[in-house]
C-alpha cells in the first residue's frame, strides 16, 4: 500500500500525482494499492481536486490529521508505502518524484522474483 497523504492547495502534492499514476498504472494490477489521504484542507474541496488532477484511486478524508500524527510526520505530501505484513517499508521528505517511482518498482520486482 502507498499511501498519499495531500491537500487541495499544495503544489507539491499535486507534483506527485503524475507520479502516482504512473505507479497506480503500472502496478495496480500487481498488488499496489494506492491510498490517498486528503488532510490540512476542507472535506468540500475533495471531489473538484480528484477531477483537476485525475485521480482514481480510493481518498480518506482526515480533517484532524489523525495519519499525520500517526505516522510522526509534519508536512505534506508525505508518501508512506507499507508492505502486505504491515511493515513501513519507506517513509522519508525523500521518498517523493522518479525516486519514489524506482524504489516502488524495485520492491514490487523483488516480490514478483518469489
Amino acid at each position: 500500500v502507498l499511501i498519499d497523504m495531500w491537500a487541495s492547495w499544495c503544489k507539491p502534492c499535486k507534483g506527485e500525482v503524475p507520479y502516482l499514476k504512473q505507479l497506480h498504472d503500472q502496478f495496480k494490477d500487481k498488488g499496489l494499492t494506492i491510498v490517498g489521504i486528503f488532510t490540512w484542507d476542507k472535506a468540500e474541496n475533495l471531489d473538484k481536486a480528484m477531477k483537476e488532477n485525475c485521480i482514481t484511486w480510493p481518498q480518506l478524508i482526515d480533517l484532524d490529521k489523525t495519519a499525520m500524527s500517526q505516522y510522526q510526520t509534519s508536512g505534506i505530501p508525505t508518501m508512506v508505502l507499507i508492505s502486505p505484513d504491515g511493515t513501513i517499508l519507506e517513509i522519508d521528505p525523500k521518498f517523493r518524484g522518479e525516486n519514489m517511482v524506482q524504489i516502488v518498482r524495485g520492491y514490487i520486482e523483488k516480490e514478483s522474483a518469489y
